[in-house]
């Protein structure tokens, strides 16, 4: 029988003990693992309801079962799944996984597995795994009939077929000056941002930003092209130099039109696409399960809720949402103590 090897490669069992967190993806090949630990032996694992499952490894007493291993390579991010495929990387995979549980077991001695943290943390697995197991598992892509299919498609053209698109934000004031004044500081400002740019804009509308005095008028234009139905009402002189801005968060303007002096500013930019109804197929079922699965789990939480008496403090909701509003108004570079 192959003997462990030891972990020689501390760097890449480290960064994956740190996606062992993670939840998502598709069973890897079991074959392939068997293959790898065909000597194991096999026992029943009644905690985990497996059963006849080979078991890969052992830490004194605790056996890890196949299924305990193939669950948590699932768990991992597609990027990082693929790089588990050949065996000695399976093997890899095993032995970040036993320093994972090795640490796993110190903490619980240590007295942390009570910590309130950790309890929130594996209620919301516990929740998640329930979720996953008796609720999203009855939806299928399979099962997606061709008529839903395209419907979806055709209710979501402008995701799947739309030419080069730019989102464009403007603020709109009375005076040319201000307007050349709030260009200025636009681009400087936007340029200079350690946060979001698009933000920053936005806030160039609004105190203490806003020159007091000065009425400013933020508008979002949304995704606009040439003859882009969503330029319909806009000034022409207004969409035209829209469409002129050239890299992402640049500054244009001003632009005068009826409604005044515009200063524009390029918060968005989508490439042109192009995607036939059965190259896209397997996205629209996607979308179409995402959705089933969302309104079976909310149809669950309402029938748990009709059977159990819920009370909302009102008051309590009203100081937690004031608290929030205020947190939002404080200046992104402004530190709150």
């Amino acid at each position: 029988m192959r003997r462990p090897r030891t972990s020689s490669f501390l760097l890449p069992i480290t960064s994956l003990m740190v996606f062992l967190f993670i939840q998502a993806g598709c069973r890897p090949d079991r074959e392939l693992l068997l293959k790898t630990h065909s000597g194991s032996s096999v026992e029943a694992t009644g905690a985990e309801g497996v059963k006849d499952s080979p078991v890969v490894a052992r830490i004194g007493g605790r056996s890890i079962m196949f299924e305990e291993v193939t669950s948590n390579l699932d768990a991992l991010p597609m990027f990082v799944r693929v790089r588990y495929q050949a065996p000695e990387r399976r093997l890899e995979f095993l032995e970040a996984y036993i320093e994972y549980q090795l640490l796993a077991l110190d903490a619980s001695r240590r007295g942390m597995a009570g910590d309130s943290l950790v309890v929130d943390e594996l209620k919301h697995d516990l929740v998640d795994r329930y979720l996953r197991e008796n609720v999203d598992a009855a939806f299928r892509s399979a099962d997606v009939s061709r008529e839903d299919l395209e419907r979806v498609y055709n209710q979501n053209l402008d995701r799947f077929n739309r030419p080069a698109q730019k989102r464009v934000l403007r603020i709109v004031v009375a005076d040319r000056l201000e307007a050349a004044r709030l260009a200025f500081r636009a681009a400087e400002l936007t340029r200079q941002a350690s946060g979001d740019p698009v933000e920053v804009f936005r806030g160039l509308a609004k105190p203490p930003l806003a020159p007091p005095g000065v009425a400013m008028k933020l508008e979002d234009l949304g995704f606009l092209h040439e003859g882009s139905p969503a330029a319909a009402g806009l000034p022409e002189p207004v969409v035209l130099s829209a469409m002129m801005l050239g890299e992402l968060y640049s500054v244009g303007g001003p632009v005068e039109a009826p409604d005044g002096w515009s200063v524009l500013f390029l918060a968005e930019e989508r490439p042109a696409v192009a995607i036939p109804f059965e190259q896209a197929s397997s996205d629209v079922a996607g979308m179409i399960v995402d959705e089933r699965r969302l309104e079976a789990r909310r149809a669950l939480a309402a029938s748990l809720r009709a059977g159990r008496e819920v009370t909302v403090d009102a008051d309590v909701l009203s100081g937690l949402a004031a608290e929030a509003s205020s947190l939002a108004a404080i200046p992104a570079g402004e530190v709150v103590r």
